[in-house]
Order: C-alpha cells, then sequence, then structure tokens
C-alpha cells in the first residue's frame, strides 16, 4: 500500500509533466500563430484628411515582429491641391485590383477610397478604424501558413521558398520585391492637409515582380541595386496568388540604414 508521502509526490510529478505538456503545446500554437507574419498594407494620401489616423495606426503596427507593414501611397489625390511625393500609379492599380479581388468575399467593406487596409490580400477595411484592423489581422493569423520564404545573402541577396508538399496551390503564385523607407515626414503646403506636419511609417518606394512559384522549392535572386541598399531601410518578399489575391507567403529584411528623412 502507498503510503500518503509517496503519493503526493507521484502526484507533484504528474501535475508537474501536465504543466510541461501544457506549456509545450503552447508554445508549439504560438510558433505556429507568429512564425508567419500577417502582412498589411495600407493605402494612403498626403491629399486625404481621413488618412493621417491610419498613418499613425500603421506606425504602431510596424513595430510588431508578427506583422509586415506597408504604405503605399496612391496618386489619385494628387489633382486636388497637393501632390504626394510618395504617390504612384501602380499602388492605385494595385488597389483596384484588391477591390475587384474582394468584392463579393469581403466581410468588412468594399470599393476603392483611403484611408483603406488590406490584409494578407484577404480583407479590405477601413484604415483608422482600429477594432476592425484588429479583427482583420486576428482572422489573417488564423489561417494556415502555406509558405514561410527566406531573404538570405548580406544584405539580401536572393529569397529562399520551401516546395509546398502536399498543399500545392490551386494557380500560380506572383513573388513581389518591395522597397521600403522606414519614416518621412512632410510639410503639407496644399490640399485638405494644408499646414500639417505628416509623418508616413513603411514608405514603399519600389515594387517589382521577380517570379512566378507554383509550389516548388525555388530561390530568387533579388537583384537589388546598391543605391536601392543604400538609399532604403527595408525589404519584403511577397509571395501571393494571381496579381492581387491571397498573400501565401512574406518575408521581411532590415538593411540596417539609419536615416533621418523630412
Amino acid at each position: 500500500m502507498m503510503n500518503t508521502s509517496a503519493r503526493e509526490s507521484r502526484m507533484r510529478y504528474r501535475f508537474a509533466l501536465l504543466l510541461l505538456v501544457a506549456f509545450a503545446t503552447l508554445s508549439v500554437a504560438d510558433t505556429r500563430h507568429t512564425a508567419r507574419p500577417v502582412v498589411v498594407e495600407l493605402f494612403t494620401s498626403q491629399g486625404c484628411s481621413s488618412c493621417p489616423p491610419a498613418d499613425a495606426l500603421l506606425g504602431q503596427l510596424a513595430e510588431r515582429d508578427s506583422i509586415i507593414a506597408l504604405s503605399l501611397h496612391v496618386d489619385y489625390w494628387n489633382r486636388l491641391g497637393w501632390t504626394d511625393p510618395f504617390a504612384q500609379a501602380r499602388f492605385s492599380d494595385r488597389q483596384r485590383s484588391y477591390a475587384e479581388q474582394l468584392e463579393d468575399d469581403n466581410p468588412y467593406t468594399t470599393g476603392v477610397y483611403t484611408p483603406q487596409i488590406v490584409v494578407d490580400g484577404r480583407y479590405a477595411v477601413v484604415g483608422h478604424v482600429a477594432g476592425r484592423v484588429r479583427d482583420a489581422i486576428e482572422r489573417a493569423g488564423n489561417q494556415a501558413a502555406w509558405l514561410r520564404p527566406r531573404i538570405v545573402g548580406d544584405p539580401a541577396e536572393h529569397v529562399h521558398l520551401p516546395a509546398a508538399g502536399q498543399a500545392v496551390p490551386g494557380q500560380p503564385a506572383t513573388v513581389w520585391l518591395i522597397t521600403y523607407d522606414d519614416r518621412h515626414t512632410t510639410a503639407i503646403d496644399g490640399g485638405e492637409n494644408d499646414g500639417r506636419e505628416l509623418t508616413n511609417h513603411h514608405v514603399v518606394r519600389g515594387m517589382r515582380r521577380i517570379g512566378t512559384w507554383h509550389g516548388e522549392e525555388a530561390r530568387l535572386a533579388l537583384g537589388l541595386a546598391d543605391t536601392e541598399l543604400a538609399d532604403h531601410d527595408g525589404v519584403v518578399v511577397l509571395v501571393q496568388l494571381g496579381r492581387a489575391g491571397n498573400i501565401i507567403g512574406a518575408a521581411e529584411h532590415r538593411l540596417g540604414n539609419v536615416h533621418a528623412r523630412r
């Protein structure tokens, strides 16, 4: 017959073992959800008076390791009194492509407007409504990861795309290369924000297609020019179904530059 001391010792051992299993399970769950970053794209303009709160929100999101935050400045506000120095027509086109892609499936909002946040190519949300943005990020983070690309080289030479295994996407994926500046502060002299000083975070300066992924292991050269490496603060690779579908993999690499920009 087991004495009380032995019984208590065994119970303590079992309890400790259960705690160890619980912590191990939690660790695996955390790794599953945090190893794949969620991509947050803000479509914004310095000419839009509703955009500064969304710009500030993106700055907060950019500080989180689990999020890749990108600010894409559209050009359709430029005719209304202020020409945004970071606006590019390709970003307006990308936003329109998202609007077409998400027209029937997005649970939040539809159409083209600023400020608009698109999360993982899946959900479009009003960019300054923090609660909806957080909800969309949480939804996207709960999606299973297709792919975990990795940027390699010094400072950034290639991206490694592992094989998808049995989970091969039903359509080819576009591999995008993005360069961004960490922060810009601009004195606005016209338009709806006339007289204000605005700060934009993770401002996208370049975006180009560098390849297509069909599910097999691949290694793609980034082909960054010396000026891109010297003048910008970060590099992002996105793997996206089609041209504006779900983002199934993403990687970010900081270049280590320190710039004080105005």
